[in-house]
Parts: structure tokens; C-alpha cells; sequence
């Protein structure tokens, strides 16, 4: 059963909802709706993983769809089909290289044929791979070896990336003249063609 969306703006939970400054319907506009929302008994683990996408995963994952003009769905497979390849190489096992052969192949066809097809993203599968994450970590700090730990990087961008909805436009460049407008204006061409234009200029008009 969906919980009642007017529960969200109640103001019994307003301080419960207030993250950085903004509501949380805020939050999902700007960040895109996530794939399922809080309700009120796990609201502290929404928070959290609403804060750690919009300060850690999103605002990268949107400017590099602006960057490469890609949509947000594409670079989610792209990352899924990075995390596969990732743990086909460090697989030591037959059965583990299998499973992520298996994996590895799903994905590079979905990135293929299914690129701009929206995805979703659950968040208790988030949290799980933040947790199993933050443990990879730990171990990395405390033993100093870090190989297998961007396993769960590719992941959870893959996973964050879904839950955007839309993607801003990205800075507009700045249009270069072309070189019809600069040969109107006079400005193109030598230093001694402009010298000449403008030698030109001034005997016409003291003719």
C-alpha cells in the first residue's frame, strides 16, 4: 500500500524532511524522484541516502551527461557495464567468472540496444551497496590494499544515475563570429589589408 503523499508535508516531520535547507520535495525535483519514497519509518535512511547521491554522485553524474550529451539512463548502463567488466577481471573462481561473463555480456547489450530506455533504482539496494562499500573501505585503509574497491564505485553511480529524471540544460558556449561576419565588419584578413581598408576609408572621405 503507497503511503498518503500529503503525509510528506505534514508539519509534524517538517524538521525530519529538512536537508541542507530544502524540503524534500525540493530535493526530488532537483534531483530526480527517487524510485521509491520514504515513508515515515525508515525516513533517517532516506535522508541519508538522499544526501549522500545529491553531495557525492548526482552533481557528477549530471555534469557529465552535459559534458558527453548523453542521457542519465545511458551513463547508468555504462557504469553497470564498467562495475561488470571490473569484477570479470578480478574474479578468482570459475564460478565467479562465469557469473560475471553472464553479466558482463547482459550489460554491454542493454548500453547497446537499450541505452535511453529508462531505469530504475531501488534504495535499500543502495544502502546495501553503500554499506558493503564503506566495509570495502575499512579494510582498504587498515590493510592498504585498494584493488576491487571501485567494484562498488561504478555501482553506486550506476545506481544514483538512475534515479535522475531529468538533466538540466548544461552552460550555453559562447558563439564564435564567423568569418563572413568579421570580413563584413573589416576585421578580417592581414594587418596590411586592414591597413589598406582603412587607407581606403580615409581618402573617400576627404574626397
Amino acid at each position: 500500500m503507497r503511503s498518503n503523499p500529503s503525509c510528506l508535508f505534514s508539519p509534524r516531520s517538517a524538521k525530519l524532511r529538512k536537508l541542507g535547507g530544502e524540503t524534500q520535495a525540493e530535493q526530488y525535483r532537483m534531483a530526480g524522484s527517487f524510485a521509491s519514497r520514504p515513508i515515515e519509518g525508515v525516513m533517517p535512511f532516506a535522508a541519508i541516502d538522499l544526501w549522500i547521491g545529491k553531495t557525492f554522485f548526482i552533481p557528477l553524474i549530471i555534469k557529465l551527461c552535459q559534458i558527453t550529451r548523453q542521457t542519465q539512463f545511458a551513463m547508468s548502463r555504462l557504469f553497470w557495464f564498467a562495475a561488470t567488466c571490473d569484477g570479470l577481471y578480478r574474479a578468482e573462481t570459475l564460478i565467479q567468472s562465469l557469473i560475471f561473463g553472464v553479466l558482463c555480456v547482459v550489460a554491454l547489450l542493454t548500453a547497446a540496444f537499450r541505452a535511453d530506455f529508462p531505469a530504475r533504482s531501488m534504495m535499500p539496494f543502495r544502502l546495501l551497496s553503500l554499506g558493503l562499500f564503506a566495509f570495502d573501505l575499512m579494510g582498504a585503509l587498515s590493510k592498504g590494499d585498494w584493488a576491487g574497491i571501485e567494484f562498488w564505485v561504478f555501482v553506486l553511480f550506476a545506481e544514483y544515475a538512475a534515479t535522475i529524471r531529468t538533466i538540466p540544460p548544461g552552460p550555453t558556449p559562447k558563439r564564435r563570429h564567423s568569418a563572413k561576419t568579421v570580413r563584413q565588419s573589416g576585421q578580417g584578413g592581414s594587418p596590411f589589408l586592414r591597413l589598406a581598408r582603412s587607407n581606403s576609408a580615409l581618402f573617400e572621405a576627404r574626397a
